[in-house]
């Protein structure tokens, strides 16, 4: 299973570059914790948003291939907002952990790990790590909302 922080940031530091992903208990955190300031945390002051997307998993929807965003974007992470559970049934995220730091080939998932989140737990990644959202064999529907940063220019 994924490695946990109770907060990105100074403590964690060693660990997010080594792994490329902290997930974020929200009970450890509060609720009033912003994504902007765990975000800064990683990539510094003055990141920005620059996408996002509600992601909705039906009972039955097809994970999606294993993507990245490729070697030569600046530094960036998604934010992972789990709206719902996110289970091994119904579809939560997997990622392989450092696969941000080198070359990755298209079928490279050795070492993949699941990131089971609770209602309120995030999820940040570093963009270039290897990522997918897992199969939904469940019932019940899956919703996240990420929110894409980059670091300033």
């Amino acid at each position: 299973m994924a490695t946990v922080v109770s907060a990105a940031g100074p403590g964690s530091g060693a660990a997010w570059r080594e792994l490329g992903y902290a997930v974020i208990r929200r009970p450890d955190v509060g609720v009033g914790q912003l994504a902007i300031d765990i975000v800064a945390g990683i990539l510094g002051p003055g990141a920005k948003a620059v996408a996002s997307r509600v992601d909705v998993a039906a009972p039955g929807t097809h994970g999606g291939p294993w993507r990245t965003a490729g070697p030569g974007v600046r530094p960036a992470v998604a934010v992972w907002h789990a709206l719902t559970a996110a289970t091994l049934e119904n579809g939560c995220p997997w990622v392989v952990p450092g696969s941000h730091a080198g070359e990755v080939g298209d079928h490279d998932r050795d070492g993949a790990v699941p990131v089971v989140l609770e209602p309120g737990d995030v999820l940040v990644i570093d963009t270039r790590l290897r990522h997918r959202p897992g199969d939904n064999h469940s019932h019940q529907t899956r919703v996240v909302v990420v929110v894409d940063y980059a670091a300033p220019r």
